[in-house]
């Protein structure tokens, strides 16, 4: 049978689960509570398929091996079973002096929006050059979602 391609540009996705805690500074809603969400990231990515017969890698755009390495490494080994808070919250300061390892603050409201972007600056840092990253889907919940895309 002869390979061939109906379209040079190729996507591959890789779905990632955890469980993190956050509280939205200042919101009027239920969210300015200490709550939690199970999370799923979907991380696409795109680049030209590997040609190297023989190789590990042949046939990939990257192994999915190495792209959960990646992540793993960047968002889940941080995020996973963690409590986000704003730098800014007037209360942050106290909260990191609870007996917790997974307390930690970042210098944005950590809302699933700007989770998204600070995710997908981790990702690219540690891409390999021929690797794009395509596109990031963060769900909060089950029926609410924020896309990033390149």
């Amino acid at each position: 049978m002869e390979h061939f391609a109906l379209t040079n540009y190729l996507t591959v996705t890789k779905i990632f689960r955890f469980e993190m805690a956050h509280v939205l500074t200042h919101h009027d809603g239920l969210c300015k509570n200490i709550h939690g969400h199970s999370y799923e990231l979907q991380v696409t990515i795109t680049g030209d398929v590997k040609n190297e017969p023989g190789a590990s890698d042949d046939g990939m755009i990257l192994d999915f091996a190495v792209l959960k390495k990646l992540v793993q490494k960047n968002i889940m080994d941080t995020f996973d079973h963690a409590l986000v808070l704003h730098d800014k919250a007037s209360f942050a300061d106290q909260v990191l002096q609870l007996p917790f390892d997974r307390i930690f603050t970042v210098p944005y409201q950590p809302t699933c929006e700007n989770l998204i972007r600070h995710f997908a600056k981790l990702i690219v840092q540690d891409l390999p050059r021929e690797v794009r990253l395509q596109h990031l889907r963060l769900y909060e919940t089950q029926t609410s979602f924020a896309d990033w895309y390149a």
